[in-house]
């Protein structure tokens, strides 16, 4: 009888520790948590974010490439150019920071990338980005930035 209890509360003990080790929900998925129709990002430390207006997205099946242009505030526009449209970390074919009549360009080799976390028919994607453009007289640094578009 002892033999009966002991297997029952090894097979109690670890269905127990299964259930609460993992769950879905502790996936960091902060890409897509608060964004609609929106891309946020820090340009040099300042937070920037998107109107969930003034945005173009486009995805090329056949060329898998992604391209995502925003506009903000104060006529500020972000601009990201991916060869890849699948999840996944890939190199940015072209990015831009625009203030005003200020354009800053990445350069080849563009120094940043964007990683895919969701990628649907049409234009649903969502991820996030980092890229450093030059300007006229100095370094654009944009970090932390995150899309979520859901067309």
């Amino acid at each position: 009888m002892n033999k009966k209890l002991l297997f029952f509360l090894f097979i109690f003990s670890c269905f127990a520790i299964f259930n609460v080790g993992c769950s879905k929900d502790d996936d960091d998925n902060t890409a897509t948590t608060t964004l609609n129709n929106q891309l946020t990002a820090k340009v040099n430390g300042t937070a920037w974010s998107s109107n969930t207006t003034g945005y173009s997205v486009s995805m090329s099946t056949t060329a898998k490439i992604v391209t995502i242009q925003t506009e903000g505030a104060n006529d500020t526009q972000i601009y990201l150019l991916a060869k890849e449209n699948t999840d996944g970390t890939h190199s940015l074919l072209a990015a831009s920071y625009t203030e005003g009549a200020s354009a800053c360009t990445a350069t080849t080799p563009i120094s940043g990338s964007i990683s895919i976390t969701r990628k649907t028919t049409g234009k649903d994607v969502a991820g996030t980005f980092n890229f450093s453009a030059s300007c006229s007289s100095s370094t654009v640094n944009i970090t932390e930035g995150k899309f979520d578009f859901k067309n």
